[in-house]
């Protein structure tokens, strides 16, 4: 049976069957740099899986071990996503190191009760942010507003009551900063959008994500009255 070919329609794609949200985000993300981020989102979700689904620690430890070894073995994967990382990485769009320490963010969740989802998932905020600027190494104020996102979505998800969205400041920081980082504003848009609604499930995310685009009513802090 011959390989699936590596193209930008696989990772986003492949994206969209586990993170619809991140994935109509994405849209609105360069050509470029858009494969790249659906497949650090896509590997952090099987990472959470790896933790998630076993129902003993080791068997946790063993499957984040498996993801470390894969990652950063030389050799060509038969895994459509680490084929794809390899691709990046053989591409100098991705260092091996970051996938490294990407899996070790959730690997420190095992060993460290004081750290919970939006922890590991905070990483891969900051990683997808900085992949998406130009140079690679990314604005670190940018950064840290990702971390800020990325820790909104894991409570909103988890049903946590205690959550901090993305300030308005940090909209129009991401706002001003331009095409690189529109996914990025667009997606703390859709943080302050699910407090304000208390909506799981929205047929007009699509349309809402373009009307934030074009500056058309854009989420504030605050929730509806």
């Amino acid at each position: 049976m011959s390989r699936p070919a590596v193209t930008p329609e696989n990772s986003w794609q492949s994206l969209r069957q586990t993170d619809q949200e991140i994935a109509l985000c994405l849209l609105f993300a360069t050509a470029t740099n858009r494969p790249l981020i659906a497949d650090i989102f896509t590997l952090a979700h099987e990472l959470e899986n790896a933790i998630r689904i076993p129902s003993e620690m080791m068997l946790a430890a063993i499957r984040l071990q498996w993801w470390s070894d894969a990652l950063a073995s030389e050799e060509e994967s038969n895994v459509p996503l680490v084929q794809r990382l390899q691709h990046h990485v053989a591409a100098k769009h991705l260092r091996q190191s970051d996938m490294i320490a990407l899996v070790e963010g959730w690997q420190n969740r095992l060993t460290d009760d004081s750290l919970d989802a939006s922890s590991s998932w905070g990483i891969c905020w900051q990683l997808a942010a900085r992949l998406s600027h130009k140079n690679g190494q990314g604005d670190t104020d940018i950064n840290d507003i990702a971390r800020v996102i990325g820790k909104a979505f894991v409570a909103i998800r988890s049903g946590s009551q205690s959550v901090t969205p993305p300030s308005m400041q940090m909209l129009q920081r991401l706002k001003g900063g331009g095409v690189e980082h529109r996914w990025l504003y667009l997606a703390g848009c859709l943080a302050c959008h699910r407090l304000q609604s208390g909506q799981r499930e929205d047929p007009l995310l699509a349309w809402r994500l373009l009307g934030w685009r074009f500056g058309i009513k854009p989420p504030g802090q605050s929730p509806k009255p």
